[in-house]
């Protein structure tokens, strides 16, 4: 008995002991951790050492031009270790790193039901700081930067401490690099948080650097194919940085093809090792994208509100494409969802504002492309409804617009057997087969979920599939991302609000914007934008910044309609918009400071924006609308609308 007793517990401790040993995936976690946060802690005390620098050489009092350019290259030196640790700190702690190199406007934090303001945040960190140390009077702003120096010895000791104690696993440490990518060749390279320093090629090229000495020592075994890619890429990026001297040489079209797409390409690759097929679908950019200029790169369901997993059949988003083409929508049954949104001008209605409900009504506001409108979280230029089904409701019950209600447009529908054999048919085997508000809002989004428009000349050559760019062309997106600084607004890959890498907001922006193109007679637009919505005074004239894809085809221009050419709106923003136009403009967030475009500059921006028209498969109508019994009225109704 004894003995059976001892050869039990040895059993039992033999499986103990094997259910206890660290697993070949927990062993590779403990690696990641050790030397993400020894490399981390390493920068962190650097980093300190900078900033005490930099404040020690502030009170010194000093401020000739040899005391400044040494606080400059302490800035710069510290901020490229900030840079090398940013990776892991914006993606485990993005609030907290917001306050260490955040955008130099303030936030407003709002209870979204009650409309009701909560606080306004004031910037922070390095932005703050270059604003400050880059002015005409350092003296003045002296103990302005010391203050924030200090907050950012706080803040940044506070997420060191937090990220220690973080216990990240490879497929974290994976999607960090990946983020880190991204937004080194969206926000680095259109010197969106360095635009007075210049200092963004450095700063990429140090923090690819650590990212590769942590490959180096974590995989240094590993001989995949995958990871061994990720490798070589890395290599080749940096190699191909240390050419740059500094952002003015980079030639950006020939940089997102050779080392951003192969790079972003090379980790996706890896990533995928790690990630189930089935796993749900819960970032903005799909997790099986290879680049953020992927076709289908973004997942439209991201900004869905009825979650991620609840898909329609595609029969759903072709009775949504009937609706919207059908003007039974208005109370009249003249106006459609496409009188103001023509598939052959890229949805938009080709008027300075749209039409109105009654004749010779003119709306107050231009018409915007509905085309990629599913990859945002605002809509409206004043931000009034944060997603597709609301913003739909808003136009049907406007009595500007369409002025109906989902009750006559309920019964009218019902009314059309044909109709109700399309609901419940295309949603069948959900809750939706009834006609009702619901349904028709939901059938109508998913139309417009299906009117992506990411395959223009421009990504096929970023994709590297076919390389047409003229020396014209690609001189233009040179100065749109450095010396137009429109990049830093027009952000990469939607050239809209949408900021990266996380695609998780739009942004507005009060530029100031004239009655019309005459510049030389200025008038302030007194639109109110977002500050009519939010009455808030910050908010006052800010518009939802628009994606310039299709700009081609969707002029008039501004929220305004009152420019009329390409070549009007790059000349408002040449004079540094409203504000460098002489305008009293208090919330202006455009740089007054003129641009100074040469007229071939100015030519060869407009020939780039030209280049990211693409309207194809999203252009065709609906071969019919639906019948009516013995109601002659209803079946004569147009296509599209009549007006």
């Amino acid at each position: 008995m004894k003995q059976k007793i001892i050869f039990v517990l040895i059993v039992l401790f033999s499986c103990s002991f094997s259910l206890f040993q660290p697993s070949e995936e927990d062993e590779k976690n403990a690696i990641i951790n050790e030397v993400v946060h020894g490399i981390y802690e390493v920068h962190l005390n650097e980093l300190t050492i900078k900033l005490n620098d930099l404040k020690t050489g502030l009170n010194a009092g000093k401020f000739d031009e040899i005391s400044l350019n040494k606080l400059k290259s302490l800035f710069k030196e510290a901020r490229i270790l900030y840079k090398k640790n940013e990776a892991f700190s914006a993606y485990f702690f993005p609030a907290s790193d917001l306050n260490m190199n955040g955008p130099v406007i303030s936030e407003v934090e709002y209870e979204e039901e009650r409309r009701r303001k909560l606080l306004i945040v004031e910037p922070t960190g390095f932005q703050v700081i270059e604003s400050l140390l880059y002015s005409d009077d350092v003296s003045k702003n002296h103990q302005e930067i010391v203050v924030q120096l200090n907050n950012m010895i706080s803040v940044y000791s506070s997420v060191s401490k937090a990220l220690c104690s973080v216990k990240m696993n490879e497929r974290q440490f994976i999607e960090a690099i990946q983020s880190e990518i991204n937004r080194h060749f969206t926000l680095g390279i259109s010197q969106f948080d360095t635009p007075l320093s210049g200092n963004s090629i450095m700063e990429i090229k140090s923090s690819l650097i650590v990212i590769q000495s942590m490959i180096r020592l974590i995989y240094s075994n590993e001989m995949e194919s995958e990871i061994l890619e990720v490798r070589n890429q890395l290599d080749k990026t940096i190699a191909y940085l240390e050419k740059v001297p500094d952002i003015s040489k980079l030639e950006q079209l020939e940089c997102l093809r050779e080392c951003y797409v192969p790079l972003s390409s090379a980790v996706a690759a890896y990533l995928g090792l790690m990630v189930r097929p089935v796993f749900s679908q819960t970032t903005a950019l799909r997790i099986d994208q290879k680049s953020i200029f992927d076709r289908e790169g973004f997942n439209a369901f991201f900004y869905n509100p009825r979650g991620f997993d609840k898909k329609y059949s595609p029969l759903v988003a072709e009775l949504g494409k009937i609706l919207f083409f059908d003007p039974v929508l208005s109370s009249n049954n003249k106006r459609a969802c496409a009188s103001c949104h023509r598939p052959d001008l890229a949805f938009t209605d080709g008027v300075k504002t749209s039409s109105g409900f009654h004749a010779g009504m003119s709306l107050s506001r231009n018409a915007p492309t509905i085309l990629n409108v599913a990859l945002q979280r605002n809509y409206f230029y004043d931000s009034r409804s944060t997603d597709l089904e609301d913003q739909i409701n808003h136009v049907l019950l406007n009595k500007n617009e369409m002025m109906s209600s989902f009750e006559e447009v309920v019964l009218k529908l019902n009314s059309s057997p044909e109709y109700v054999r399309l609901f419940r048919n295309s949603f069948k085997g959900t809750d939706d087969t009834v006609i009702s508000h619901i349904s028709i809002s939901n059938a109508i989004a998913e139309y417009e979920r299906k009117l992506i428009s990411l395959n223009s000349r421009f990504d096929k050559n970023v994709r590297g599939e076919i390389n047409d760019f003229t020396a014209e062309e690609n001189l233009g997106f040179n100065v749109f991302m450095h010396k137009g600084n429109c990049g830093a607004c027009h952000y990469l890959p939607m050239f809209s609000g949408l900021v990266p890498p996380d695609y998780t907001k739009s942004e507005f922006e009060n530029i100031g914007t004239t009655l019309n193109g005459d510049l030389k007679n200025p008038v302030l637009d007194p639109d109110k934008g977002r500050g009519a919505n939010f009455n808030v005074e910050m908010f006052m004239g800010s518009i939802k910044t628009p994606t310039l894809r299709n700009i081609e085809l969707t002029g008039p221009y501004m929220h305004n309609g009152g420019f009329n050419t390409l070549e009007e709106v790059v000349e408002f923003y040449n004079e540094g918009g409203g504000a460098g136009l002489g305008l009293n403009v208090p919330n202006q967030t455009l740089g007054s400071d003129k641009l100074n475009l040469t007229d071939v500059e100015k030519k060869a921006l407009i020939s780039f924006m030209k280049t990211l028209t693409d309207t194809i498969g999203t252009t065709t109508l609906p071969d019919k609308l639906p019948s009516f019994p013995d109601q002659s009225g209803l079946n004569r109704r147009k296509i599209g609308g009549e007006y």
